[in-house]
Parts: structure tokens; sequence; C-alpha cells
């Protein structure tokens, strides 16, 4: 090691560095090998599930029975008929020559959108037999020009132009190259746009037009939606794990008890069964299923600390949710009634001042509904909306409240008693109308007159008050919220039904 020149020009030293260079190459090779198959394999699922999901949406427009099959010949004979009736739309040809039109769009756009191709000129139509492009001139791995360079990718990508059943048509190309305010759309949202494209077609076919679809049952039907978001892009599941964090170091854990009681510490006792956090006032708010609110001093977020001085007993009443109004110093809790049946209470409460720590006072409570299992201010804090889920219970005999949404208006929460409610029902909709729709009923009508009066279990069940002050609404449970962007919206997530519904908000 003295002499270095003599070490080096050891054959041994040549030997040494030519096997690790050697297994370096070998592993590259390798990894690269195994991440180019894995691209294939991503870009050949995408394809083959939208290709199920355009098979599956032509099968079930298509007409048919046992005596006159789908197809026949080339003459699509039954299918190609116009059905009677007053629906109007193409016929199924037509109907299907759309269809492969956006799918082979919506493939083009994904396959610009994972080659980085803005360009909307390198979308042509499609042709009976394609040409191979001829080979670009070879560049140097060193140079300025190199493979990697934009240049050379914009030259490949003119080179090698992408195929479009249909070609791409002028409205087409006006939409997908800037947005509404005219800047230029991303290649992601290009893909995300003629996704939407191909649902709204489909969805525009069941519900307006002629053809075989509308009589798809729906749980059938949606299996086209799911086929159709598993072929999902890989490029945008690829961003989607590039940007999702991934390494989280822990700052601190704080422990709630369940009650007032600092140490009243112990799981399975619904300690945190929601949380709030006042970012102006830097505590955070956790009800318990015990009827208990404690806080939790955050100011340090490497050491919180549990305030049991500050804790707000409401007497073991079953809390539901919290939300925080932080600029107006409120907050809001839902309960539940003891019978979950009868109305509950959304209790209006101050939250803590940093400067002169005191435990919340109350401000008041509103009646809600049965069970209001979530309760969610608008942006500016002058609508309360609440979601009354309305659960069934049954003792001697079924008591199932209808499910529906109050909205709560107040511009000065200190005095509730200029506070305006408005009950939003769910019950303008009949059983076959919801269930038409796609709607899931746990027990519709229709059923509970099956198990009240001819199954196994009738001599056992008692179903007839229930079934006396029957409506649709008994079945749908508001469960989650959501305000649109200017509070204009109210989204409402029915979770045993799988389905959302809106509420338009005036004023």
């Amino acid at each position: 090691m003295r002499n270095r020149d003599g070490f080096l020009g050891h054959p041994y030293a040549f030997q040494l560095f030519a096997v690790v260079v050697g297994l370096l190459v070998a592993f590259k090779t390798q990894s690269a090998y195994s991440r180019y198959w894995e691209a294939a394999g991503a870009l050949q699922n995408m394809a083959s599930k939208w290709l199920d999901g355009v098979g599956m949406a032509i099968a079930f427009d298509a007409a048919g029975d046992a005596s006159c099959p789908y197809l026949y010949g080339e003459s699509w004979e039954r299918s190609a008929e116009e059905i009677p009736g007053n629906k109007g739309g193409p016929d199924h040809q037509r109907y299907v020559a759309q269809l492969v039109h956006i799918a082979s769009l919506l493939h083009a756009v994904a396959l610009q959108d994972l080659r980085r191709d803005h360009d909307l000129d390198n979308l042509v139509p499609a042709k009976a037999r394609l040409s191979r492009p001829p080979p670009l001139p070879s560049t140097s791995w060193f140079s300025e020009r190199s493979i990697f360079s934009e240049e050379h990718l914009s030259a490949s990508n003119r080179n090698a132009k992408i195929p479009v059943l249909g070609g791409l048509k002028a409205q087409e190309r006006h939409v997908l190259s800037k947005d509404t305010t005219g800047q230029p759309l991303s290649t992601a949202a290009r893909v995300a746009m003629v996704e939407g494209w191909f649902m709204r077609r489909v969805l525009a076919r069941q519900k307006f037009e002629q053809g075989e679809t509308s009589k798809t049952a729906p749980p059938i039907l949606s299996r086209l939606y799911q086929v159709r978001r598993l072929g999902g892009t890989p490029s945008m599941d690829t961003s989607s794990s590039h940007s999702t964090p991934t390494s989280f170091t822990m700052v601190s854990r704080v422990f709630i008890p369940y009650n007032t009681a600092a140490n009243s510490l112990a799981f399975g006792m619904g300690a945190a069964e929601q949380i709030a956090y006042d970012h102006v006032q830097k505590y955070a708010y956790a009800i318990s299923e015990q009827g208990v609110l404690n806080v939790i001093d955050w100011n340090d977020p490497s050491n919180p600390q549990v305030n049991s001085a500050l804790a707000y007993d409401f007497q073991g009443a079953k809390l539901t949710d919290i939300e925080i109004c932080a600029e107006k110093g409120l907050m809001f809790i839902g309960s539940g009634a003891s019978d979950k049946t009868q109305p509950g209470t959304v209790h209006v409460l101050s939250t803590v001042d940093r400067s002169s720590p005191a435990a919340p006072m109350s401000r008041g409570s509103l009646t809600a509904g049965p069970l209001p299992d979530m309760i969610l201010p608008n942006s500016d804090c002058t609508k309360l909306a609440v979601g009354n889920e309305g659960e069934g219970d049954y003792d001697t005999s079924l008591v199932d409240p209808a499910g529906s949404v109050m909205i709560f208006e107040n511009s000065d929460w200190t005095d509730l008693t200029s506070t305006v409610k408005h009950t939003v029902t769910l019950d303008s909709y009949t059983d076959a109308e919801l269930m038409a729709n796609g709607v899931h009923l746990p027990l519709p009508l229709d059923a509970m007159a099956y198990w009240d009066d001819q199954s196994i279990f009738a001599s056992s069940l008692d179903f007839s008050a229930a079934r006396a002050t029957y409506s649709s609404a008994m079945n749908l449970e508001p469960e989650y919220l959501a305000w649109s962007a200017d509070d204009s919206t109210l989204f409402v997530n029915l979770q045993e039904n799988n389905a959302i519904a809106t509420i338009t908000v005036t004023g």
C-alpha cells in the first residue's frame, strides 16, 4: 500500500475491481429488467380492464334473448333496431361506436400521460394497418442532445404518434387543450376528464335513452364501474405513491381519560370517540362515550397535556360528534337521547381562551333529530348541518325513525333564540324509485311484510307499527356530511344505502 502505483498495477486490484463492478452491473440490470416488466404488466392491466369495461357496456345495452342472440352474423339484427318507446338516443350500433371512440381516446391520453407528451397533435385517426415509425437518428449518451433531453423526447413522441379510433374531434381538442381559466390542461387531468366522459355516457344511456342498459340490475351494472376503475393509469398510481409521505416520526403521545378524572385511563371505554382542534387557541378536544368532554393543551406539540380541570361533564349523554368554529370561539357537540329513537341534541359551548383558561361554558342547546351522528358548520359558521341517522331499535316491536338532515342558521350563536331550523326530509322517493336508482334499502316495506307475515320468524316478529307509519326515509341513514367549497351544496353520505344525497342550500 506504500507504493500505490505498484499496488494498482498488480492484477489482483483489477480483478477485485472487475468483480465489484460486475456485481453492481448485474444487480442494476436485474432491477431495471424487473421494473420494465412491472411497467409492462401495469400497462397491459390498464388496457385489458378498460377493454373489459367497454365490452360490458356493449353487452349490457345489446338486445337479445335465447331465441335471438346478441350477434347474428354481421347484421346485428335485433341489436340494431330502434326500441319502441318515448326514449330517444342513438341505436345500439351508434352507441357502440361512441363508446369505442371514447375508450380509445382514454387509452391514448393515458399513454400520453405516461410518456409526458403534452402535444395533442400526436393523436391521429387510427388506420386499418399501422406502419412502423422510422428510427430516430442515434444520439450520444453524453451529448447535449441525449435520449433524455426534452428535444429528443419531443421528437420521439412526434415520431410515434398514437392512433385514436374515430380521431380527435375539434370539440374534444378544444376542451382537452386548456381549462376554464385558459391555462394548459395537464396530461393527468386529460385522463380524468376523458374517464369522466366514458362514465357519463354510460349513465346517460342508462337513465335517458333507449337500449337494454336501463334494464340491467344495478349490482351487475356497478361491476362495470368497478372494472373501469381497476384499469387506473399506472402513472397516476406511481405519482400518487411518490407524493405520499411514507416516513413519519412520532412527536408526542397523550392518553385521554374517559371521564373527568385524569387517572381514568382504560382501553375499550371510548375515551376519544371524536376529536377536534382549535387552531387559534391551540387546544384539542375529545368527547368520550361516557359523556365527557376533555381538553388537551397542545401549545407545545412535543408535550401535550390533558387539563382535567377544564373537562365538561354531560352526565353520561351519548356524545356523537364535535366541531369547532375557532374564529368565533364556539364548539358544537352532538348527542343522542337515552332512547336513540327519540330526538337528540346539539350543545353549543364556548372554547377555552388561552389568555384566561376556564372550562367551556354552555351557550344553550338545539333540538335535533334521532341520533345526530354528525354535525358540520359551513365555512363562515353561519349554518350548522346535522345528519340525523335515525337508527332503528327493536324491543317488543320495531321502532325505526326516518333519517333526516337539519340545517340550523344563526349569525350570532351566543343568542340561540334567533336560530332558524330547516329540516330536510328524505322521503320524497318511493322504495321502487330508490332501488331503480341503485340505492340499497336494508328493510323496504315489502321485506317488512314478508318477514312479518310469511317468514318462519313471523310469529316472533312485530313490524306492524313500523309498517303503519312506513316511509322510504326509514331506510335512509345519514352518516357523514360535507359542504361544497361555496357552501351552496351539502353532500350527505347514506352509509347503509351505498348512496350520496345532495342538498341545495340557499340564502
